[in-house]
């Protein structure tokens, strides 16, 4: 993916809990990814939380809570819209997105814009696809087929940005797959200038998320490349949707944002990234990675990552914590997977507001009330969920003044 600049998609995710129960769980979460893109950076605070109260929950309930979860549409800052979340149900069977020969069938569709600006645009795309397979065939031993060729297609809903588009792609992907039997879908789209996306962008771009079947890249009319770059931006993304992260190298794939030379191999971390996510089902997000395989992703990525990178893989393991603390049947291996993610990234504070609320579950008020202390210093606006407030006043009531003493039975 080329990039010139950052765009940060906000991934966020309320839940909602029942009667005076209290329960609080914060997953900030960058499910990955973008390229020499924009980088996709979603950041999602999941909560669970009771109605509006003016007073605690009465001590018992806050551990005999039933939980439920209610999503409410996400933004980030710009007020950007969420992407959908993994569309494959819980216990549909896993199938690798790769098939034996480690082909991934992608299904091309193609805006009216890009359609409209390129008269010849199949074999303009179908070029395009061609240079991002032997890079990824050369780099990571994948190999692009095409499901067929590169279709017309237009979102249900106005999509201008390339945040838009790719929410849209990620609605339709299921359908798309099913009726091509395509395992991956990867929009192509133009606009009229960069400034269509953001004032900051100078380039092309691409976006996609970590451990997701599809991606979306962009070109202008405002801005002429070679045509390897658009190569090199497919591939991008799609090593992005495999768990690979930004490398500094500036003729590597992955590198954030060109510099002048074109880009032709992949570097030593990411190539044992893609060696690893053969065997994945991309359509399970990250449901469908084994730990041994997401914490080997995590170590690489906090090992090589540019300076002030967000580790992807450390808020997937983010996810897998809030899912497995907001069912309620296994605290501890709960509050086990977010010290895991915590292990490459300390500064997930709303992982630690999970952390805190599993502790608390558990009955270890002391620790609890410790890694919340610790979130709301790393991050004061997370003081301003009112779940996280209930939490923190019940915790002061069952320690005792300022929350010290004995967690007790």
């Amino acid at each position: 993916m080329l990039r010139a600049a950052r765009v940060v998609v906000g991934v966020g995710v309320v839940a909602a809990a029942v009667g005076v129960s209290l329960g609080v769980l914060v997953a900030r979460l960058m499910p990955d990814a973008t390229g020499t893109s924009p980088r996709l950076a979603p950041r999602t605070v999941s909560v669970v939380w009771p109605p509006p109260a003016s007073d605690p929950a009465p001590e018992e309930a806050l551990t005999e809570a039933d939980l439920r979860m209610t999503l409410i549409p996400p933004s980030d800052e710009t007020g950007a819209a969420a992407l959908a979340g993994e569309k494959r149900p819980d216990g549909q069977p896993l199938q690798p997105s790769l098939t034996p020969d480690r082909a991934l069938r992608v299904a091309v569709i193609v805006d009216p814009a890009f359609r409209a600006r390129y008269p010849d645009w199949q074999g303009r795309v179908e070029r395009r696809i061609a240079d991002a397979d032997r890079l990824l065939r050369e780099g990571g031993g994948i190999h692009l087929a095409l499901a067929g060729p590169p279709a017309p297609w237009a979102p249900a809903v106005g999509a201008d940005g390339i945040k838009e588009l790719l929410v849209a792609v990620t609605a339709e992907a299921p359908d798309i797959e099913e009726a091509t039997g395509g395992r991956f879908v990867l929009c192509v789209a133009s606009r009229p200038s960069r400034e269509t996306l953001d004032d900051k962008q100078e380039s092309l771009c691409g976006l996609s998320r970590m451990f997701t079947d599809c991606a979306v890249v962009v070109d202008f009319d405002d801005v002429r490349v070679v045509q390897p770059v658009h190569g090199v931006t497919i591939a991008h993304e799609i090593a992005h949707c495999f768990g690979c992260f930004h490398y500094t190298d500036p003729r590597d794939v992955m590198v954030p944002k060109l510099t002048g030379a074109l880009p032709d191999r992949f570097d030593a971390p990411n190539k044992e990234v893609l060696r690893l996510m053969r065997g994945v089902d991309l359509s399970a997000g990250e449901r469908g990675v084994p730990e041994d395989v997401l914490v080997r992703v995590a170590e690489l990525a906090r090992d090589n990552l540019p300076p002030g990178e967000r580790n992807s893989a450390a808020d997937q393991i983010s996810l897998r914590a809030y899912r497995v603390l907001l069912e309620g049947a296994n605290e501890v291996e709960g509050v086990r997977l977010c010290r895991l993610a915590l292990k490459f990234d300390a500064g997930l504070a709303g992982t630690r507001v999970n952390l805190a609320y599993g502790l608390y579950r558990l009955g270890d008020l002391t620790s609890a009330k410790a890694q919340l202390d610790t979130a709301l210093a790393a991050d004061p606006s997370l003081a301003e969920i009112p779940s996280v407030r209930q939490l923190r006043r019940a915790l002061r009531a069952r320690l005792g003044g300022d929350g010290g003493g004995s967690a007790g039975p």
